[in-house]
């Protein structure tokens, strides 16, 4: 409770409705992926049927269920409308923004303008400042990425089992939100952890680590089963083997949408992080901060979450600036 008092609300909460307010009045819902998502939800509703998604009357593959669920949940508590579905990424927004701060106070203790800094540098970033008003899948899986990576953090620093738990929940929520690429933003700082933790905490015992990632990883695993065998035997064999493996084969192995080259991420970050990567003063401090604090478990914590993921998915053909959102929050923690 004292971390949620200590939070600096007001400025967070004023952003917020700035956000969702523009979003909701200055447009209505864009073609052709929010109408898609929008259009999803609304033929669930309607079928009553809220384990398989549906488009045009047939089983809808291409995503798992979770946004189609929060919308559902809105309409369920206020009614049929169009704004809440317009507010659920701004208010995963602001719950993003609170669990970086968290991170960045579990990180660094002694520095508290590193944790007031960081909210600020993420919501104020161009293309998480784009995506927050857009109803789509990319904020909700930072989202869930955030609720692991506070997991695995706590479990560094406190050794307590429950930590695993949390951690388990992060990627079954993050595997309903958006497959198994969840995985790509958790598993290389739960993997390399003797790299970061080891700073923060000499006392832990790595079989033990290593047994609760393996124990959070089934966890999450039995969780989006649960949905998933339901799903496939509910939605036929095409959807069953799309869901199962179709759908990730195919975009991880050979994407023919959005081909873009190796190197087009790195390019292009300093758009997407406008205006830090242009602040003059900002690479001499990267600098200084890699060669005189090199063992800071912090920011090894934040440049292994953050370049891991940049590598894989510049790995993988099909490229959208979108994809890169879950590592906002690492870059949002080593610009503050």
């Amino acid at each position: 409770m004292r971390d949620v008092a200590r939070a600096p609300w007001v400025l967070w909460l004023i952003g917020l409705t700035l956000l969702a307010g523009v979003a909701y009045l200055s447009r209505p819902a864009m073609p052709l992926d929010e109408t898609r998502y929008l259009a999803v939800a609304w033929e669930m509703w309607q079928r009553g049927d809220f384990l398989v998604p549906f488009k045009n009357g047939e089983a809808y593959s291409h995503k798992p269920p979770l946004l189609f669920w929060l919308i559902h949940a809105g309409w369920w508590l206020f009614g049929i409308n169009e704004w809440w579905p317009r507010f659920i990424m701004p208010l995963l927004s602001l719950a993003s923004a609170w669990m970086t701060w968290r991170l960045a106070r579990r990180l660094w203790p002694q520095r508290s303008e590193t944790a007031q800094a960081a909210p600020l540098v993420l919501l104020s970033s161009f293309l998480w400042l784009l995506y927050s008003q857009a109803l789509m899948f990319d904020v909700l899986i930072a989202a869930c990425a955030l609720i692991g990576l506070n997991a695995l953090a706590e479990a560094a620093l406190t050794g307590r089992r429950r930590w695993w738990a949390m951690f388990g929940l992060a990627v079954g929520l993050g595997v309903l939100a958006k497959g198994p690429a969840i995985l790509v933003h958790l598993l290389p700082v739960a993997l390399f952890a003797p790299w970061w933790a080891s700073h923060l905490n000499r006392g832990i015992t790595w079989p033990r680590w290593y047994a609760g990632v393996g124990l959070g990883l089934l966890l999450g695993v039995a969780l989006a089963l649960v949905w998933a065998i339901p799903a496939g035997l509910h939605g036929g064999e095409a959807y069953r083997n799309a869901i199962f493996w179709g759908q990730t084969a195919d975009r991880m192995v050979e994407s023919f949408a959005h081909r873009r080259p190796f190197w087009w991420y790195l390019a292009a970050l300093p758009v997407f992080l406008f205006p830090w990567l242009f602040w003059p003063r900002l690479i001499g401090a990267l600098v200084r901060a890699l060669r005189n604090d090199w063992n800071d478990g912090g920011l090894r914590f934040s440049l292994i979450w953050f370049a891991a993921a940049l590598l894989i998915f510049s790995f993988i053909s099909g490229k959208q600036p979108h994809y890169l959102l879950p590592e906002f929050p690492a870059a949002a923690l080593l610009i503050a």
